[in-house]
């Protein structure tokens, strides 16, 4: 699954990570924004 993310949406790193939220993750989750398969209710995405 997570390669097929990575192919639908690159930048993120998904083949690398697995969806983890690692430093890198999160930096392109910064630059890139976040995709469709990200979780909004994940904190740092989250709109309190």
């Amino acid at each position: 699954m997570m390669e097929a993310a990575a192919h639908s949406h690159p930048g993120y790193g998904f083949e690398k990570h697995a969806g983890y939220a690692t430093v890198v993750h999160r930096r392109a989750i910064i630059e890139l924004g976040p995709c469709p398969l990200h979780r909004m209710s994940f904190r740092p995405l989250r709109k309190d």
